[in-house]
């Protein structure tokens, strides 16, 4: 018998209710409040994209900074987040192939897109400063959501460090590359480069656990300083 209006069921670890039609209802009027409520990231960053480029805010302020503070008391990282997260979905919308389900009834034009549904879903891809990084790393979004994952910030979070990743995985291929075919420096120094170099991945490998990163970015730009120096 069942304890509620509805059937429990328990479906691998989730309970599913079958609700009345009253609270079918009243479930989708809520869901119709809090989409409205997601989507508006996207308009407020659209505005203040266009304010911000149009220079809109020039006849009593001086800066779009100090507009963004002195009529909405919005930061300056605040108002940006909004601006790079409305980019985001613009580029994604723009580039990238619709997927899901489409019915005989439906044209491919029809077929529906899936992307962030709020700013802190696009926060993790504005890492990733070039467009084509941030397909990539929707792309592997896409990909996990079709092997039933839910879409969330974490995932995002995850697919974006695959990407920066793979960058510094091709990136370090390329150095390689450029060291061994030069002709411009001896082969010892190809040699201790390559040393070097597989010890600044295998500290970054390891998440600079032995190492501190900045005291490494301060020693080799104390070697830089040798080198250009002509003492």
């Amino acid at each position: 018998m069942a304890q509620t209006p509805a059937e429990i069921i328990q479906d691998g670890g989730d309970i599913t209710i079958t609700l009345t039609d009253m609270e079918s209802y009243k479930l989708k009027q809520c869901e119709s409040v809090i989409k409205a409520g997601l989507s508006t990231f996207l308009n407020v960053g659209q505005a203040l994209a266009t304010i911000r480029d149009n220079r809109l805010y020039r006849a009593k302020y001086d800066s779009f900074e100090r507009y963004c503070k002195s009529v909405w008391d919005l930061s300056k990282g605040y108002a940006y987040k909004q601006i790079n997260g409305y980019e985001t979905v613009t580029l994604l919308e723009s580039e990238m192939s619709p997927i899901g389900d489409i019915s005989d009834e439906e044209s491919p034009d029809e077929k529906p897109k899936i992307l962030p549904i709020n700013e802190a879903q696009t926060r993790p891809l504005t890492k990733l400063k070039k467009p084509e990084d941030q397909i990539a790393a929707w792309d592997i979004v896409l990909k996990r959501l079709n092997s039933g994952e839910r879409l969330t910030a974490a995932l995002i979070a995850k697919a974006v460090k695959e990407v920066q990743h793979n960058n510094g995985v091709e990136t370090v291929a390329q150095t390689r590359q450029a060291v061994n075919t030069t002709h411009l420096v001896s082969n010892l120094f190809k040699k201790q480069y390559q040393v070097l170099l597989d010890i600044i991945v295998g500290e970054k490998s390891a998440g600079w656990q032995g190492t501190k990163r900045t005291e490494v970015v301060k020693y080799l730009k104390e070697l830089i300083k040798i080198v250009e120096s002509d003492d």
